[in-house]
């Protein structure tokens, strides 16, 4: 029996998968078992598992038909023997120590599951450390009703005693976004004894646009819904767990819980209203209609000033709603044979999506078809700008001679900065979105 036991599911991650491994093969803590699951890759991905095979007998290659992740993960578990097992997914990877640190938490402490802290990246080097994993990490023992938890539902950074889980009876469920606080949540609620580990620290891959968005970054009325599965069935694990439990306002906790619902489907899905045809955008903002009206008077106010670009406090029934009362009018000034699909289409994946757009019909007309959106205000005639100015609602204006794309989180980032008072933002808005452009892309 192997110390620890890293489950790693893989569908077609011939770009990541051997520097997952690596990180694996070089920890300090050399009792390791690692099972990959092949979840029926057409690319590489096979050959690359097999020709570490050749060369490691630590590694244990089982193959499905393409199921999912979460059954993947499920079916490495089946065959883990190790006293503890991690997951880890195949374009992540752990710090050298970090299973050991696991290991030696775990075996300390005697707890069913040690949290460790987790670190964000990107092509272009790393970013912040997640915080309220950082705090957990230090924490010796963490109760199960510690709303800290419900703020750390990725997979990666924690390590489970395998016959606990086991024996607790807790699978990921088949859903293709947040099943990972699904299954984290559900073990929690079981009882488990749960303690930190500041030693160990899963770095965590976000995916650029170049390199194309992964699964919890794509927008789509099922991706939505089965977030809000998710959440329901934590909802569900936790009056459960709440009914037996002494000393905890569950009133308070389960509002933590909804908090958290709607959290979720603002930063990630009504931010990307762009990203989603129209029964997507309906389904998202019916639900968060539903789940901010659930919210206590505090918890919407907590919401709305975290938000503070967006209007959550009336959401639109539709996008063309946008273009009447937008935080922020792009104007487009048309330059004789420029192109202006790329800027545009990056107007579109801003993570602000309270924005109007103005143009000539002549740039209209050459949109490429899907960038049409119900929030353009086409011109028409002569005396263009003098129209402009009629048509703009928006606070804040900018006006686009340039062909080059935005940041996606410019036009966020400038309507939030407290630095800049409001009458210099509003007046220099133009300016300021070309100097936060250079600075994103200087620190990146």
């Amino acid at each position: 029996m192997a110390a620890v036991s890293v489950i790693i599911p893989a569908y077609n991650s011939e770009g990541f998968i051997k520097e997952t491994l690596d990180s694996v093969l070089r920890q300090t803590l050399k009792d390791v078992e690692i099972v990959v699951v092949n979840d029926g890759s057409t690319d590489s991905t096979g050959e690359i598992i097999a020709s570490y095979c050749e060369k490691y007998d630590n590694i244990k290659y089982i193959t499905q038909e393409n199921s999912g992740v979460s059954a993947a993960r499920n079916n490495g578990l089946m065959h883990a023997t190790g006293e503890y097992v991690v997951f880890l997914d195949a374009d992540d990877y752990f710090t050298d120590g970090s299973l050991e640190a696991f290991y030696g938490t775990a075996k300390s402490t005697g707890a069913d599951c040690v949290v460790g802290r987790l670190r964000y990246f990107d092509e272009s080097g790393m970013g912040e450390y997640h915080e309220q994993s950082e705090q957990l990490s230090r924490m010796q023992s963490i109760d199960c009703f510690d709303k800290l938890l419900l703020w750390d539902f990725l997979i990666g950074n924690k390590c489970y005693n395998r016959k606990r889980l086991l024996s607790s009876g807790v699978k990921f469920p088949p859903f293709t976004f947040s099943e990972e606080g699904a299954f984290f949540m559900s073990f929690v609620y079981t009882g488990a004894k749960l303690s930190g580990t500041d030693g160990s620290c899963m770095l965590y891959r976000i995916h650029t646009a170049k390199q194309g968005a992964s699964a919890s970054q794509r927008v789509t009325k099922e991706s939505a819904y089965n977030m809000l599965c998710s959440l329901n069935m934590i909802k569900e694990k936790a009056e459960e767990a709440l009914y037996y439990a002494a000393g905890i306002d569950r009133d308070e906790y389960m509002q933590e819980v909804t908090y958290k619902a709607a959290h979720i489907l603002v930063s990630q899905f009504y931010r990307s209203l762009w990203k989603t045809d129209d029964s997507g955008y309906k389904y998202i903002v019916d639900e968060l209609t539903k789940l901010i009206k659930g919210l206590t008077k505090q918890n919407r106010e907590r919401l709305f000033l975290s938000n503070p670009d967006l209007y959550l406090e009336k959401l639109n029934e539709s996008r063309a709603g946008f273009a009447g009362r937008a935080k922020a009018c792009f104007i487009i000034k048309p330059v004789k044979g420029r192109n202006y699909n790329a800027v545009i289409r990056s107007l579109y994946a801003q993570t602000c999506p309270d924005f109007q757009l103005i143009m000539p019909q002549s740039v209209f007309d050459a949109l490429d078809s899907e960038l049409k959106a119900d929030n353009i205000t086409v011109i028409t005639g002569r005396d263009y700008m003098a129209k402009v100015k009629k048509a703009s609602a928006a606070e804040y204006r900018a006006v686009v001679k340039s062909d080059k794309v935005l940041d996606e989180r410019v036009l966020r980032f400038v309507i939030t900065l407290k630095a800049v008072p409001e009458k210099i933002r509003r007046i220099f808005f133009s300016k300021l979105l070309s100097a936060v452009s250079l600075m994103l892309k200087i620190r990146s």
